[in-house]
């Protein structure tokens, strides 16, 4: 009876883990994707700036 508790409990920790790993990437990602987008805009009003 202990044995299968300890594989539930594993089993739920590993969901839990992976649940938050997946939240964690698609976070980083969106943060990525508004980073770049940041710095894209930067180098366009630097480079519109440079040739005025």
């Amino acid at each position: 009876v202990k044995e299968v508790n300890l594989v539930k409990l594993l089993k739920n920790a590993c969901s839990k883990v992976n649940h938050l790993t997946m939240k964690l990437y698609f976070i980083s990602s969106e943060n990525w994707a508004i980073l770049c987008g940041i710095g894209l805009m930067l180098v366009g009003l630097l480079a519109l700036i440079l040739i005025k």
